[in-house]
């Protein structure tokens, strides 16, 4: 019985973070993409290597995040139908 609580919160945090990852890396990446007024060529290619990298950033959360979630309902699937067969 401990065990499947246990799992449950285990799952239930994995949906969570693999939630909350692209969401945060997205609130610190935002700023980068705001245009800047009257910039030289300089800012221009820095901004445009720092939002090059914020998606990558972007992308690779997205991954880790969409895997946590999969994992996450996983475990409480497993976890819902062991529940299910011991109170048959």
């Amino acid at each position: 019985m401990k065990r499947m609580r246990t799992a449950r919160i285990a799952g239930t945090a994995m949906v969570v973070i693999g939630a909350a990852i692209p969401v945060a890396i997205f609130a610190v990446t935002a700023g980068t993409s705001l245009p800047y007024q009257d910039p030289t060529p300089a800012m221009l290619a820095q901004q445009a290597r720092e939002i090059a990298q914020a998606n990558r950033m972007l992308a690779a959360g997205a991954t880790v995040g969409a895997v946590l979630i999969v994992a996450g309902v996983a475990v409480l699937v497993a976890v819902g139908r062991q529940r299910h067969m011991e109170e048959s």
